[in-house]
């Protein structure tokens, strides 16, 4: 959703044939993923604000007060949150994967001889004996 067409700046930088980048641009984009709240969604606002040699591109985010991103394109700042949600995605994978038991964990701890055999076990050998 556009919250402000910003104002045209005919310094350079700010625009050419096939682009134009107001100072004061302000969108906000909904139901994106959350880095500070993983598995939930909020909502990411993206400025064009003046920089000292052209237009700073700036994200920044409604459930993260100091969260805030800035680059000199808005390729590269919307890149830098892409990979910050890739992280992201990859540490949970990582986490998951380290909660889970291995097959090959289950296996080593099913066929290792110092593990003690159920009590069960051993009672119903020695209720056999008698």
């Amino acid at each position: 959703m556009i919250k402000n067409l910003g104002q045209i700046c005919t310094e350079k930088g700010y625009h050419a044939t096939s682009y134009i980048y107001p100072i004061g641009y302000t969108c906000c984009i909904a139901q994106l993923p959350s880095l500070k709240r993983p598995g939930a969604t909020t909502t990411f606002t993206t400025q064009i604000v003046r920089g000292e040699t052209g237009p700073h591109f700036q994200i920044t985010c409604s459930d993260d007060p100091e969260f805030r991103l800035s680059a000199k394109n808005p390729s590269k700042v919307w890149g830098q949150l892409k990979q910050m949600w890739l992280d992201l995605e990859e540490q949970q994978t990582a986490k998951k994967q380290a909660q889970q038991p291995t097959i090959d964990n289950t296996i080593k701890a099913a066929s290792n001889p110092t593990t003690p055999a159920p009590p069960s076990a051993t009672n119903s050998n020695n209720n056999s004996k008698n």
